[in-house]
């Protein structure tokens, strides 16, 4: 047998997607304070913006299946 999986804490994130693309379907937007602030990766200057689309899923661990099925 063979086991697929992932320790690091936001692979869930990664797989299943965020925001608008996320099991939810709503944009990211601030909780406490009225912009959410990030660095895009890359970049030296902080982003500013009322929400965000968030992220595509990548379903890494589904493909993997029928991969480890060899």
């Amino acid at each position: 047998g063979c086991r697929i999986g992932s320790s690091v804490k936001y692979a869930l994130f990664v797989h299943e997607g965020t925001g608008i693309y996320g099991p939810r379907g709503v944009p990211i937007r601030p909780r406490r304070r009225k912009f959410l602030r990030f660095k895009p990766q890359g970049s030296s200057r902080f982003v500013f913006a009322k929400s965000v689309k968030g992220m595509r899923p990548n379903p890494y661990l589904k493909d993997a299946l029928p991969a480890a099925k060899l």
